[in-house]
């Protein structure tokens, strides 16, 4: 993987039919490459910490914002550093150094969009800067929060970056009802359907197949474009929470 980079110029925008099971999808495996063992175990990391958070907290998915937070600390304690944004091409590369919080100044990468896109640039939501590099898009559904989430593209905007190479990796974390309607299982008759709920479904694990702990290898989501990890948590406070995590299959 590039760390976020694209892997080939004059990439193309992959619409959401063909990104996720149209027949125009048919000569990517000659370029796109898997995370390697290194920067799983980074991703692992974060999900387990995602994982943990939404099994203790009842708010735990609550807020993407928060639980970036999350990862973003198991990853500084696991001997990581992250880049965060701020000016245009630099970055604050923030690590721990013997306890204490060190920030360096470092070059940020750019992220292309995809193309006929109207933004300039792309801005990850997470980017493990080192030992390895990683770019993480992160994406929380919660039954807190504005049902208008099913009904976005984001889901399927994430899965593209991830397979255009200009993400790694891509995690979600989501409350039970939403992700079950999202993969098109609406037991709630009211309302508009969500977008994409075929393609999803492809892409998505089924819950019934979930344990609790993620298991020790990744398996390949129904379209075959990505490996997948993904986990229930079984909360004491009754609501099912899903972690799961999605790369470039081989």
């Amino acid at each position: 993987m590039l760390g976020g980079q694209p892997r080939r110029p004059g990439d193309l925008h992959w619409s959401a039919y063909t990104l996720l099971g149209g027949p125009e999808d048919n000569d990517r495996g000659d370029w796109m490459s898997p995370v390697n063992a290194d920067q799983l175990k980074a991703v692992r990391i974060g999900m387990q910490a995602a994982l943990d958070e939404c099994s203790r907290s009842p708010v735990g998915n609550l807020l993407e914002g928060h639980l970036k937070v999350v990862l973003v600390d198991s990853l500084l304690r696991a001997g990581y550093s992250v880049l965060e944004g701020s000016t245009r091409n630099i970055g604050k590369a923030v690590r721990m150094q013997d306890g204490k919080l060190k920030v360096t100044e470092a070059e940020r990468p750019k992220m292309d969009p995809a193309t006929g896109s109207e933004k300039r640039t792309l801005s990850p939501d997470l980017r493990i800067w080192s030992p390895v590099q990683v770019v993480v898009e992160l994406q929380i559904r919660t039954v807190l929060g504005s049902q208008d989430a099913l009904f976005s593209d984001n889901l399927v905007d994430d899965f593209d970056r991830v397979h255009r190479g200009v993400a790694d990796a891509f995690i979600l974390a989501a409350d039970r009802p939403i992700y079950d309607a999202l993969r098109g299982i609406k037991k709630d008759p009211r309302g508009r359907k969500p977008k994409h709920p075929e393609q999803l479904a492809s892409s998505l694990p089924d819950v019934e197949k979930l344990e609790e702990q993620f298991p020790a290898a990744a398996i390949p989501s129904a379209c075959g474009r990505f490996q997948c990890l993904a986990a229930i948590a079984r909360t004491s406070f009754g609501l099912d929470r899903i972690v799961a995590g999605f790369w470039t299959a081989a």
